[in-house]
């Protein structure tokens, strides 16, 4: 029996899972006022800075996110988010005032270790300065599509071989911590072969994704760095691709238990997942209620709505009266939905408590 007590305990600890955009850069803004009171609630566990949050300036910047900080619970410090990847996929551009600008990975790959590694050193502190704590970056997805998709095209993979995308992504993930903040793989379990493009819509994998070639580099610095630093958190992200031979009944690798819930039994690591944004193209198929249950049964321990299209600005609100529905079924799938929140909350707690 799921009695309203067990609901509204479960209901508050999953506001540790939820990573949302938002719009604004400062607080005359309702929109910043609103997120501000979902942060001091708990009912989101973090931010995420896209340009728009960004463009006027360092200054700016930095204040609004000490006052999104000093907003957020004692015993749930706020998750500060950025693409900070470098190459296109960046939030900080020089005609806002942020000086130190980072290649695409093709092409930081190509420098000395020495110059890269200044480089990295550099741009990291310059996130970490304002504020940020978490830096979903490296991409670990090896280039195989380097004239179509999301990867190749965009300069986005280190190498074409996996080992050279496993060095250079460990570096950035030194970078990345040597600043005080955490990082991110992505795009698990591979999206380096898609032609296609899941901002824009569903791709298939099935055909062109290889396990020894777009598994290895996660499998390589999941492998190092539980030797180096055993029992660290681990924080990957998933893809949104289409994949049969992966899981046939899963209408996106993000909502596929196998490939989230099953790899982290098979890695023996502490992984934290990380869905990709579930407001891009590829799930546009999906009512937003499906999207949050399917995310969490196959064991997403974070959930990210940026908002870069179509704002709600009710959305973090129907996200729970949809989840809440789900939980008042009283059936099997609303168990498995506080087994995976409450799963999902220790994780996260541990995890700030290794990077934060």
């Amino acid at each position: 029996m799921i009695t309203t007590e067990i609901i509204q305990q479960t209901l508050a600890k999953f506001g540790a899972m939820l990573l949302v955009g938002f719009l604004g850069t400062d607080h005359g803004n309702n929109d910043i006022r609103r997120i501000e009171d979902h942060i001091g609630s708990g009912k989101v566990g973090g931010v995420l800075l896209l340009h728009r949050n960004i463009q006027e300036g360092p200054k700016k910047l930095k204040n609004l996110i000490h006052q999104f900080k000093m907003k957020a619970p004692a015993d749930r410090p706020l998750l500060v988010a950025i693409d900070g990847e470098g190459g296109v996929v960046k939030r900080l551009m020089k005609e806002d005032g942020y000086d130190i600008q980072l290649p695409s990975a093709k092409k930081l790959a190509q420098m000395s270790t020495a110059d890269s590694d200044k480089l990295l050193q550099v741009y990291m502190k310059q996130l970490s300065d304002l504020g940020i704590n978490w830096n979903l970056a490296p991409v670990v997805d090896v280039e195989v599509a380097t004239e179509t998709g999301c990867i190749g095209r965009l300069e986005r993979s280190f190498s074409k071989s996996p080992k050279k995308v496993a060095y250079h992504g460990y570096q950035l993930i030194q970078a990345i911590q040597e600043a005080g903040m955490a990082f991110c793989l992505k795009h698990w379990p591979g999206l380096g072969a898609d032609v296609g493009d899941t901002h824009k819509g569903m791709t298939n994998l099935t055909n062109v994704w290889s396990r020894e070639r777009d598994a290895e580099p996660f499998n390589l610095i999941v492998k190092e760095i539980s030797k180096n630093r055993p029992n660290k958190t681990i924080p990957v992200m998933t893809a949104h691709s289409v994949h049969e031979g992966l899981d046939s009944g899963a209408p996106s690798l993000t909502f596929s238990e196998q490939v989230i819930e099953g790899q982290r039994k098979k890695w023996q690591a502490e992984v934290l997942f990380v869905s990709d944004d579930l407001d891009m193209g590829a799930l546009d198929g999906f009512e937003l209620g499906e999207k949050v249950v399917r995310a969490i049964l196959a064991g997403n321990d974070v959930l990210i709505f940026s908002q870069y299209r179509n704002y709600d600005p009710e959305k973090v609100d129907k996200i729970y009266q949809s989840l809440q529905q789900a939980l008042e079924k009283n059936d099997k799938q609303a168990e498995m939905l506080i087994k995976r929140i409450n799963e999902s909350f220790n994780r996260i707690e541990k995890f700030k408590a290794d990077y934060l």
